[in-house]
Formats: structure tokens, sequence, C-alpha cells
């Protein structure tokens, strides 16, 4: 298999693509083009990825820096960068996961796991505005079918 720019799929050849915390590490107009090349005409692409849509949860979080290994590149995606990889998708389906607290919670007192994720789902899902605050984006985006856009 080739790179995620270039597949070596054939044109209009999948009908499903699951894509989980990755293109956060690719450049994105690259990888868009190839999934939408390589998309069937109505086919899918499910995509989980880190964001940081706040800004000033971005400034907090670098007082706390992260333990895991990370590539130089790496980075949450942007609002404006989320968007744009949507771009020639029709998109539906968003929802947003974990709030900033559950991974303190989660070092601090790891047997809580379970209630904290649900705790900021609740919150999520009540408090729709929290969502800019949200770390991780879910959405699904469909390859447009041209010939039902003409009917």
């Amino acid at each position: 298999m080739g790179s995620a720019y270039d597949t070596e799929l054939p044109d209009s050849s999948v009908e499903v693509i699951f894509c989980m915390s990755l293109i956060h590490h690719l450049d994105l107009p690259r990888a868009r083009a190839e999934m939408l090349r390589v998309l069937r005409p109505g086919g899918l692409v499910v995509l989980k990825e880190p964001i940081r849509f706040s800004a000033g949860y971005g400034v907090l979080r670098s007082f706390f820096p992260s333990h895991e290994d990370i590539s130089e590149d790496e980075h949450p995606l942007t609002r404006d960068e989320f968007r744009t990889f949507q771009e020639g998708f029709d998109s539906d389906g968003l929802r947003f996961f974990r709030l900033p607290f559950v991974p303190l919670v989660q070092r601090a007192i790891p047997k809580t796991t379970r209630t904290v994720l649900r705790t900021s789902d609740f919150l999520l899902r009540a408090l729709p505005a929290l969502s800019r605050y949200a770390t991780v984006a879910v959405v699904r985006l469909r390859k447009p079918d041209e010939q039902k856009r003409e009917e």
C-alpha cells in the first residue's frame, strides 16, 4: 500500500474510510484529496480527531505538557482546519467528546474513568456551548453523489 497521499487504490473503489486520530499528522488538503479520489460517490469517511477549538484552553494546556511520545508536527486540529478538511464532503453526525477535566481526573483517580467520561458526555449534550472545550470530535463525511445532486 502507498501513503495517505497516494494509497495506490483505484479511483472510486472504497465505500467507507475509518480515520482515527490520523489527519492531524498530515497535510490536510492532500489527505482530503486522496480520500475524495478513492471514495465511490456516496461513500463515507468516519473521522475521529483531537481538536482544540478554544484558544484559552490551548494556553492552559501548554502548562501541562503531554507525557506521550508525539511527533514534531502533531497538533490538535483548530476549528478552521477541521472545517477545511470537510470541504468537498457532505457532513453530518458531528459529535464532541472529552472535556479537558477528563484526563486530569483519570490520572488522579483511575477507577473513575467510566464515570468521568459519562459526566463529560452528559455535559456536552446538555450544554452544547461547551463543545468549544471538547478535546475530540467525530464526524461522518459523505462524498457527494453528483448524479443525485443533478436530479
